[in-house]
């Protein structure tokens, strides 16, 4: 009986000599973190390709609403010099952003579209800065010319009959590269025109006239 509790004991203490001398010869590298750490490690990277897709996805939106909701953008204004965000500014009747805030519903009210037209989800950033550049100016001509955004537009791509005409006067504007206060006083609604102006009107209304009738001439050929 003696004996066998003596090979018992002795078969015990073999096998855990056995082991012990396994997990010495063979440790785990050094470099190798436990599951869980890595996981953890890699949940920062996994979470930003999970909102890479929703990024994607949030922009394809805003240019799709952007294609949609008041048709194409126009061509923005190129002047030397000028700093269109500056010049934004005097559109703007108060500081505190809360009222600024307010203010723009003048826009989206008149144009008919929503924030996300200009604004990301967080107002934090511009997804089309072309869209954000063309705003400016339509904000600084407001402010200085003394016409609000209803004056020109009534809607998504329409406008009153100001509008059209700005409309043809802005790709004048864009081609000549001057702002609209070089045939326009400021602060006059476009009625009162400069001395530019009014040489410009004078070409204008010449080549209106003379393909008129280039138009008339064509119809009694045929």
């Amino acid at each position: 009986m003696k004996n066998s509790i003596r090979a018992l004991l002795s078969a015990a203490l073999v096998g855990t000599l056995a082991a012990s001398t396994l997990m010495a010869a063979d440790p785990p590298p050094a470099d190798q973190a436990p599951a869980e750490q890595v996981v953890t490690e890699q949940a920062p990277a996994e979470k930003a390709a999970e909102k890479a897709p929703e990024k994607a996805a949030e922009k394809a939106e805003h240019d799709e609403k952007g294609h949609h909701e008041g048709g194409h953008h126009p061509p923005a204004l190129t002047v030397e010099g000028v700093d269109w965000h500056a010049k934004a500014q005097a559109w703007y009747e108060s500081d505190d952003p809360k009222a600024r805030r307010k203010q723009m519903k003048q826009i989206t009210k008149a144009l008919k579209v929503p924030c996300r037209k200009c604004h990301s989800k967080d107002f934090k950033s511009y997804p089309d800065e072309h869209l954000k550049l063309i705003t400016q100016q339509m904000m600084a001509i407001s402010a200085e010319h003394g016409v609000p955004c209803s004056g020109c537009h009534k809607g998504r791509g329409e406008y009153t009959h100001l509008g059209e005409e700005a409309e043809e006067m802005w790709d004048i504007a864009v081609e000549k590269k001057v702002e609209c206060s070089h045939c326009h006083v400021p602060g006059k609604e476009f009625e009162k025109l400069t001395e530019e102006g009014e040489a410009f009107e004078e070409i204008l209304e010449a080549k209106h006239h003379h393909g008129k009738k280039k138009h008339h001439g064509k119809k009694k050929h045929h």
